[in-house]
């Protein structure tokens, strides 16, 4: 389900996420203010904006995809990341406050249950697939949240807790972590997702990919660029190239799914239209090789 975030806030994977919280609860109402998004309270301009940007989405998915049958991904912003980006009605992360990020975890939870009701009724013959975007996890585990003043760092969350908040999202569906930035392997096995989607230059090392295969995990690599023109011959022999470095034969390649990197809606038309067309060429070249 295509997220275009330069259309504004609110059409960008907080603002959507969050818009569908407070419908739930208006406790969940947001508004923009200078570092990002705040807790407000309310149904706000920001989340009427967010909402009329998510309806005109689905109209239109529904009007081109209604009849589509086959896997059909939507994303939403994951619990860790919301907790690092919105601030508490205080200020500062609320990822400071334990409780409120306990709180964001449940909304979410039935949120993104709704959310895919509403999607099931739109593409009746379409397999949904959940995937939850975490591109901050990384940075909540190692401590890296600057608190309000800037000067100091909210304490590193443990494995353990980051996986029990997301272990409930991840039975959803058939659920899918992203994480742009060094996946956290760990935390993705300790919540039982079906799938992990990295971007194999920024992480992923043999060993790790070695066990998330043997374990039968759903493998998605980031393997288009999204910032500029590429080659498909460069991007077929990346992919090989870090393939290789693991144990397994490159014909093993025809398990793993395919992706752009992050960052494609915010690609100009020459790029995306780029994308597009290699991924499936890829997916061709993988399923051809000995």
């Amino acid at each position: 389900m295509a997220e275009l975030p330069q259309r504004g806030p609110g059409a960008d994977m907080i603002g959507r996420t969050m818009g569908l919280l407070a419908a739930l609860s208006s406790d969940f109402g947001v508004e923009t203010v200078p570092t990002g998004w705040r807790l407000s309270g309310g149904h706000t301009r920001d989340v009427r904006r967010a909402w009329s940007f998510l309806n005109e989405d689905l109209d239109a998915l529904q009007e081109l995809f209604g009849e589509f049958q086959g896997s059909y991904k939507v994303q939403l912003c994951g619990p860790w990341t919301l907790a690092a980006h919105v601030e508490a009605p205080t200020g500062g992360p609320a990822l400071r406050d334990t409780g409120l990020v306990t709180d964001l975890g449940v909304a979410l939870q039935q949120a993104a249950t709704d959310h895919v009701v509403e999607l099931n009724r739109r593409l009746p013959m379409a397999s949904l697939v959940l995937q939850l975007d975490e591109p901050s996890l990384p940075a909540v585990l190692d401590g890296r949240i600057p608190t309000a003043s800037g000067f100091g760092r909210i304490p590193a969350i443990g494995t353990t807790e980051s996986a029990q908040v997301l272990a409930p999202l991840a039975q959803l569906a058939p659920a899918i972590l992203h994480c742009c930035a060094r996946f956290p392997f760990a935390v993705a096995h300790a919540s039982r997702f079906e799938g992990f989607s990295w971007d194999p230059q920024t992480s992923g090392t043999a060993e790790e990919i070695g066990e998330a295969m043997e374990a039968g995990i759903r493998l998605i690599m980031g393997v288009v660029p999204t910032d500029r023109l590429s080659d498909l011959a460069a991007n077929w022999a990346a992919v090989t190239s870090s393939w290789k470095r693991t144990d397994f034969a490159v014909s093993e390649l025809r398990k793993v799914g395919f992706s752009p990197t992050c960052g494609l809606g915010a690609s100009d038309d020459r790029v995306m239209r780029n994308v597009l067309r290699q991924l499936p060429e890829l997916v061709r070249r993988s399923r051809d090789h000995d």
